[in-house]
């Protein structure tokens, strides 16, 4: 494990500030695009309820969906704690791991 270093910690806020940095941009596309869709094209008098709904909304998805997608991606893996960095990722290995999911105990 590294020391907690001037490195490690100026490394560490760099990361996370470029996060803070892309979601910061991105909500400010999704607003501009839901205003200039709803307010100018559609003339709608709730762009302003819809845009404040967008950035949660597209949060939450998000919140949701890539845990799921990554829990299905594992699921045709063959990680453990013996392969952790060096998996493999088929068909035939999802296959192998469902089957043994619906026809062993659960319990051993």
């Amino acid at each position: 494990m590294e020391a907690l270093t001037t490195e490690v910690i100026s490394r560490t806020l760099e990361q996370v500030g470029s996060m803070v940095l892309y979601i910061l941009v991105g909500t400010l596309v999704l607003e501009v695009v839901v205003y200039l869709v709803l307010g100018k094209v559609f003339k709608s008098r709730y762009t302003l309820p819809y845009m404040l709904v967008a950035a949660a909304a597209v949060g939450l998805a998000l919140l949701v969906v890539y845990p799921i997608g990554y829990e299905v991606r594992l699921a045709f893996t063959n990680m453990s704690l013996r392969h952790f960095r060096e998996y493999t990722l088929s068909l035939a290995q999802g296959l192998e791991n469902f089957k043994l999911i619906f026809t062993e105990p659960v319990l051993k």
